[in-house]
Order: C-alpha cells, then sequence, then structure tokens
C-alpha cells in the first residue's frame, strides 16, 4: 500500500460521498470565471466528463465515433456531453475539410485554458494530500488504508 493508493482511495470516497469542495477559479476573464465555476465540481464529480476532456486535450480534431469507441461511451450519451460543452464555448465543433460528412470536435482556447487549470487545481490537491499524509507513520497509513477501504465497501 502506498501513500498514491491511500489519496486515490480518499478522492473516491469524496466522490462517492459527492462532497467535492474546490476554491473558484480565478481566471484571465469574467466569463472564463463563470464557465470554471460551473464546471470544476462536474469535470472532478463525473469521471466520463473527464474523460471526455482529457481524450480531446490529448487527440484534437477527433471525430465523435473514435471517442465512443475509445471511451466505450453511449452515442447518445457523447453526443449530450459534447452539446453541454459547447453550449458552454469548452468544446467546438468542425466539419473535416476532406470528408464533409464527418464532424470532428477540440477544445476551445478558452476548454484548453479551462482544462489546464483542472489539471493544474488537481496535482495541486494531491500534492497537499500527499504532503498530509507523509506526516503519518507506515503503520498509521496502513490503518488510514484499512479505514477508508472499508469506508469505501460501505458506500458500495
Amino acid at each position: 500500500m502506498s501513500e498514491e493508493e491511500i489519496i486515490r482511495l480518499y478522492q473516491s470516497l469524496l466522490q462517492q460521498g459527492n462532497q467535492v469542495a474546490e476554491p473558484a477559479g480565478t481566471l484571465a476573464t469574467p466569463e472564463l470565471n463563470r464557465h470554471f465555476n460551473h464546471f470544476q465540481h462536474h469535470y472532478q464529480a463525473n469521471a466520463g466528463l473527464r474523460q471526455l476532456l482529457d481524450y480531446l486535450a490529448a487527440y484534437p480534431q477527433t471525430n465523435a465515433k473514435a471517442v465512443s469507441q475509445t471511451l466505450d461511451c453511449l452515442p447518445g450519451t457523447l453526443s449530450k456531453r459534447l452539446h453541454h460543452l459547447m453550449k458552454h464555448g469548452i468544446v467546438q465543433e468542425m466539419i473535416n475539410p476532406d470528408n464533409k460528412r464527418e464532424h470532428w470536435y477540440q477544445l476551445t482556447p478558452m476548454g484548453q485554458q479551462f482544462y489546464t487549470t483542472m489539471i493544474q487545481q488537481l496535482q495541486l490537491r494531491f500534492d497537499q494530500q500527499a504532503d498530509q499524509l507523509s506526516q503519518f507513520s507506515d503503520r498509521e497509513q496502513q490503518t488510514i488504508y484499512h479505514f477508508l477501504k472499508a469506508m469505501q465497501q460501505i458506500n458500495e
């Protein structure tokens, strides 16, 4: 059992309990702040949305079929997520110039800034949790791990 395993288990419990609480973002524009505050909770609590944004950040100009197959997401569910993200200016839809019937999806500049900020916040949160956990002995960490594992089983 490592510190990383304990932290991931702790984060899992927070998500199950819907207790994710992060400070509001301070970004370049009021519009971006508004979108950040709206999506902040959704990004952290919704694994599907997080996977979609991770995928679009890694593979710009991708089509819905590739996303759906890679993420094992139903086309209807993916469509709803993409439309929600487009409505808020996080994702944009483009037509493939080589195949006018194919639509590509990618993060907008605002979406890229949002994604980068969320990754930085998640990393900061992880680092803070690791710092707190490192203050405990190996035996205490083992006890914490077993406690969190028991709480996770109760929540399932």
